[in-house]
């Protein structure tokens, strides 16, 4: 059957690549229209921390049960000085009006203790507890930050600082920016060709690319997380380079042993192709495995995940043999303006990953 397959692809290589572009396209068009239904909020079955949660609602008013912040604050002139401490009751006042925001002020009988007592800074420094009602969206929470910061006094020798998870700004990581870049550079030297380093990247990132259109259109379906396609992108790029490499490095040898083109690419197929497919029947089978935790967004992680990496093993099954197809004899052919062009690609990649734009306009 893979021999059949890997041989198929090859000759009626424009038609699988095709089928891979209107798939692409067709559902990048339809998610576009339907959007996707992530979600940064999600619900507990019936255990334990549950049971906690809704303790602290019944019986403290929710207090403990959602996000906690600190607004910290410090002053030479003490924080009992009336401009200081007119100043920062003015804040609490504000915070506290925000919908599904408490706060502790240490002004309060119930926050005296939140006023250093002893130390060099005793008397002049102090903090307030914020707290997020359960239940607040990680959208919701940035917002609430952005409010509180808008709201901050300035009065001269007072400095503010704020802390905790209300005020952890999220972002998502560059990471896989970072190993993009790098298996660039390590394919180059391995393979000692453009062409052959850019195959398993291409059809990685074809794979991930159908596979989170899928994953994107089964967020209407089931409860998903919003960091399921963080988690899908560095999945498929592992096991997409992985799965692809196997394929083209046992390519190659084939071709070393004197065989055609089409044959090199049906033994390829038919063996490393075996081991490609197992190993990631293994890994969905692994993925899917999470589903019996019986939690709704970790179900969403698992099906969105296992949808990206069974596409990508797809992906190196099929489109890898059509584009070797099309590359053809050029696979083993290198030119040094294609090596340049490579090393700028993993150069711009590395900046902005580290967060210089500008530098990835001026290498490009």
């Amino acid at each position: 059957m893979f021999a059949r397959m890997g041989g198929w692809c090859y000759r009626h290589r424009y038609t699988v690549i095709g089928l891979w572009l209107v798939a692409a396209l067709a559902g990048g068009a339809l998610l576009g229209v339907t959007g996707t239904k992530t979600r940064t909020e999600f619900s507990l079955p019936d255990v334990e921390s549950r049971r906690g949660i809704e303790i602290l609602d019944q019986h403290f008013g929710g207090q403990g049960a959602g996000w906690a912040g600190s607004i910290v604050f410090t002053s030479p002139r003490g924080v009992d000085d009336p401009e200081v401490r007119e100043a920062m009751v003015a804040l609490f006042d504000d915070v506290d009006a925000i919908d599904s925001v408490t706060v502790v002020s240490p002004y309060t009988e119930e926050g005296t203790n939140q006023i250093a007592p002893d130390g060099p800074l005793a008397g002049e420094l102090a903090y307030a507890l914020v707290e997020l009602a359960n239940g607040t969206s990680v959208e919701d929470a940035e917002e609430i930050a952005h409010e509180i910061r808008e709201v901050m006094p300035v009065v001269a020798g007072l400095q503010i600082e704020l802390g905790g998870e209300v005020f952890a700004g999220f972002e998502e990581p560059t990471a896989e920016l970072v190993g993009l870049a790098f298996a660039i550079v390590i394919l180059i030297v391995a393979f000692g060709s453009v062409l052959a380093m850019g195959l398993p990247i291409g059809v990685a990132l074809a794979g991930i690319g159908v596979g989170l259109v899928l994953a994107g259109l089964v967020s209407h379906v089931v409860e998903v997380p919003d960091f399921a396609q963080m988690i899908g992108v560095m999945l498929g790029l592992g096991v997409g380079i992985d799965y692809a490499l196997f394929i083209v490095t046992r390519f190659r040898e084939n071709r070393r042993h004197g065989h055609d083109l089409e044959r090199s690419v049906v033994i390829a197929v038919d063996t490393a192709g075996r081991a490609v497919a197992f190993a990631g029947a293994t890994v969905v089978i692994s993925l899917m495995g999470m589903i019996l935790m019986q939690l709704g967004f970790i179900t969403g992680l698992a099906i969105s995940a296992s949808l990206v990496v069974g596409v990508t093993m797809l992906a190196s099954l099929t489109l890898l043999p059509a584009l070797v197809g099309v590359v053809g004899h050029h696979l083993e052919v290198t030119r040094w303006r294609g090596v340049i062009a490579a090393g700028l690609v993993s150069a711009s990649l590395l900046a902005y990953a580290f967060g210089f734009p500008s530098a990835v306009l001026v290498t490009l």
